[in-house]
C-alpha cells in the first residue's frame, strides 16, 4: 500500500522571510546585473534583496537590478547571491507568502515598491 509522508524541510531550511509552505513554492531563474549595487558585503545580493526590471528591459533580455520605481515587475532573490562566483539567482515565485519584516531591503524601500510588492506577494508581518 502507498505511503504518505510530510516533510517540514522548507520550513527547517529556507530563509526567514518566507511564510508557510515555502517548501511547495516554486523558484524561477534569474541574472542579475553585476553593476548598481552599494554597500554589499563580500559582493554578496543577500536572500530576500527586492529586485525589479521594467517591461522594456524584459523585451531586450537585460537582467535584473535594484528594483526601482520605474520597475514593472519585482521579485525578491530566494537564496543569497555571490556576484564574484555567479550572477544567476533563484527568484520566489509571485504570489507566495512573504513575512515582509524579514526582507533586508523592504524599510528602504519607496512607496511605490513596496505597493508593487504587494501586488505581487502576500505580505504578512513576521
Amino acid at each position: 500500500m502507498a505511503k504518505v509522508t510530510y516533510t517540514d524541510y522548507g520550513q527547517a531550511s529556507s530563509s526567514a522571510f518566507m511564510g508557510d509552505f515555502s517548501d511547495r513554492e516554486h523558484v524561477m531563474l534569474g541574472q542579475l546585473a553585476t553593476a548598481g549595487w552599494t554597500g554589499l558585503i563580500d559582493n554578496v545580493v543577500p536572500a530576500g534583496t527586492l529586485v525589479g526590471r521594467t517591461n522594456t528591459e524584459k523585451l531586450a533580455g537585460a537582467d535584473f537590478g535594484v528594483a526601482g520605481d520605474a520597475d514593472d515587475e519585482i521579485f525578491i532573490v530566494a537564496e543569497d547571491v555571490d556576484l564574484d562566483r555567479e550572477t544567476g539567482c533563484n527568484l520566489v515565485r509571485h504570489g507566495s507568502l512573504i513575512k515582509y519584516d524579514f526582507l533586508p531591503t523592504f524599510a528602504a524601500a519607496t512607496v511605490a515598491v513596496k505597493g508593487k510588492l504587494h501586488e505581487a506577494y502576500t505580505l504578512i508581518k513576521g
